[in-house]
């Protein structure tokens, strides 16, 4: 094995292991402690999250597979203030927009569709 898919593997199992300390939905989590991580699902892509308490600021860290490839994760690393939030989308992924936002002493991760894929179904509905 790669030491890519060693990290992905322990930190995967490590969410999952310590996942009952968060609150776990289809598209969406909620961090309450630091180093609490859960994992989320979208569409085909897989990502556990958590996060580290820095005083001022708390550092999230993402690490995210798409489940044709899980053995090429990739990982984000953004820090947060109180009431921050910050919405993207994954880069060469069109399906979901993703947003992580602060509050006090929890994080919440919520993975939207994104509008281009909402009016392409709309779209495809209507006719």
């Amino acid at each position: 094995m790669t030491l890519k898919l060693h990290l992905f593997a322990a930190t995967f199992i490590a969410c999952i292991s310590i996942g009952a300390s968060a609150a776990i939905s289809a598209e969406s989590i909620h961090l309450k402690a630091q180093l609490a991580g859960a994992s989320l699902r979208a569409g085909d892509i897989d990502m556990v999250v958590y996060y580290v308490d820095h005083g001022d600021h708390f550092e999230v860290v993402a690490t995210y597979a798409l489940n044709n490839d899980p053995y090429e994760p990739a990982r984000l690393r953004m820090g947060l203030s109180d009431g921050d939030s910050v919405s993207f989308g994954l880069p060469g992924q069109t399906g979901y927009l993703y947003r992580f936002s602060r509050d006090g002493s929890s994080v919440a991760v919520i993975a939207e569709p994104s509008p281009a894929i909402q009016s392409r179904v709309e779209h495809a509905f209507a006719d």
